[in-house]
């Protein structure tokens, strides 16, 4: 897979991506955008909680008015198999480290960048949204789309400062390394407090043998 060229930052919103080259357009003067008839990406929100020690993603879609979605059931299909996470060297599915949760709803609040917005047009929308939470085996992790994938994935996040940093992956893309910091093992905890009792002790026992040495 090949890295995204499409890691944007922005101060105050989500900047416009390659793919909708309309979009980039209106972007230049409407620093918000609204979509009145559904949009045909999935979104998804990423969280890194407890310092970077857990990852949670909200993967949102609509269905039924979007033509690559007709049904439930495709948008289903696709939460399964649209995003894969990159770590260790290998791709794996979501849903091959943590479940997904999957929930139907109407209100979409929360799930696109703060730059875009879902406007009314007097019309019933239906969402999907998958809830998924899983603690990294690694320093830092990607995420990526099947080169098979029928979908594209805005995927994006808050920092800490405000700002949104976004992408947009198309199949075959992969995203920046996003670091992580995955808690450590009570075994390696153990170690090193086993080691830090034996340098006590060592120092302990040479203290004793100067003191002896220069009765």
């Amino acid at each position: 897979m090949r890295p995204s060229p499409s890691n944007i930052q922005a101060a105050g919103g989500t900047q416009p991506f390659p793919l909708f080259a309309f979009l980039f357009f209106l972007q230049l003067g409407f620093p918000s955008l609204s979509f009145a008839h559904g949009y045909d990406f999935l979104s998804a929100r990423l969280d890194l909680l407890n310092g970077g020690s857990l990852i949670e993603l909200t993967v949102t879609a609509e269905y039924g008015g979007n033509p690559m979605l007709p049904d439930i059931a495709t948008a289903t299909q696709a939460m399964h198999d649209a995003l894969y996470i990159e770590s260790q060297g290998q791709a794996r599915r979501l849903t091959d480290l943590a479940p997904l949760t999957l929930q139907q709803t109407t209100q979409i609040d929360g799930a696109l960048p703060p730059s875009i917005t879902h406007a009314e047009d007097g019309q019933d929308h239906q969402f999907l949204q998958a809830h998924w939470r899983w603690v990294p085996d690694a320093a830092e992790v990607a995420f990526s789309i099947p080169k098979t994938s029928l979908q594209d994935v805005l995927l994006w996040r808050t920092l800490p400062n405000g700002e949104t940093q976004s992408m947009l992956l198309l199949r075959g893309d992969i995203s920046k390394s996003i670091p992580v910091h995955p808690p450590q093992h009570a075994s390696h905890l153990i170690i090193g407090l086993l080691v830090a009792i034996l340098v006590i002790l060592g120092l302990m026992k040479r203290r004793r043998r100067l003191q002896a040495d220069s009765v």
